[in-house]
């Protein structure tokens, strides 16, 4: 296992099981509609649920430090499954065989989480987090690595629309490219997801055992200092989180202060900035401070 496997795993795992412990207490269908969630859980942002206004950029979590979603990314890239180690991605559009590092262009290839990271994130927190139920740093370790499945392809390949619609199987994964998906030669385009996932398991097995017998806690500690002293992508304290896990405003105003003046301060982040979310918190903020 690599520095950033470890470091990846090690946040993946603070985030997730703080939201598990922010679900122990609210319930299921608080936490799902919870702000906090959204923030680091889907990465949709903390202003995910607000209608109201034009920015120009929604604010989002996507490629943040603290979104567990976004975290799958660096748990992917950190097993050398990305466009600048093309060796490593074994399933293959026929296409895309017999291209090397040095033929890479963005606007052709893709490499593609065959998986969605979005539905990953879901069928994680489904199985752990909905149910309360325990887990360690080796067993986000041993998730990944038997559960990624990257294809390279090439951009023109990936279905879209009514042919989606009409052709794509989600228990057949490589039914969403439009050519057949190649592993070591061997044609897998109508392999189930279970069938590939034992190919995924065996092509990382050895990690699991080391996973299993490393001593997570030193990275673990570091990592969760970082997380909640972060000013400006850190996770609250459970005791707000769970105080205010319904109202965004109470979140922005309690913890989000750097997402606050985001969209509501014009001089600090014209993209973000949203003039009728910023007259409603005012409003709220006042309404509040006569209370």
């Amino acid at each position: 296992m690599n520095q950033s496997f470890i470091t990846a795993v090690c946040v993946f795992y603070v985030l997730t099981k703080h939201l598990q412990k922010i679900h122990l207490q609210i319930g299921t269908d608080k936490y799902l509609t919870s702000p906090v969630r959204y923030q680091h859980g889907t990465g949709r942002g903390i202003t995910a649920d607000f209608k109201v206004g034009r920015p120009k950029k929604k604010l989002n979590a996507t490629g943040n430090y603290d979104c567990s979603k976004e975290g799958m990314r660096r748990i992917t890239d950190s097993l050398g499954l990305h466009y600048e180690n093309l060796s490593a991605i074994k399933f293959r559009t026929a296409s895309c065989i017999n291209v090397e590092q040095g033929q890479w262009d963005k606007k052709i290839y893709h490499v593609e989480h065959t998986d969605e990271l979005q539905h990953q994130y879901l069928a994680f927190e489904e199985e752990f987090i909905l149910t309360n139920k325990s887990f360690t740093p080796a067993d986000v370790a041993e998730w990944f690595v038997t559960k990624t499945i990257v294809t390279l392809i090439k951009r023109s390949e990936l279905k879209k629309g009514q042919v989606k619609k009409d052709s794509y199987n989600p228990d057949k994964p490589f039914s969403k490219y439009s050519d057949k998906v190649y592993y070591n030669d061997e044609d897998v385009s109508g392999m189930t997801k279970a069938e590939i996932l034992k190919i995924v398991g065996k092509e990382h097995a050895h990690i699991i055992p080391l996973a299993r017998s490393y001593d997570w806690r030193p990275n673990i500690f570091q990592i969760a200092r970082k997380l909640f002293k972060n000013p400006e992508h850190g996770i609250p304290p459970v005791a707000i989180a769970v105080k205010y896990s319904n109202c965004a405003f109470s979140l922005l105003k309690y913890h989000y202060n750097y997402q606050l003046r985001q969209i509501t301060d014009p001089t600090e982040n014209l993209l973000y900035y949203n003039e009728e979310v910023a007259k409603l918190y005012k409003e709220w903020n006042e309404k509040l401070s006569m209370a």
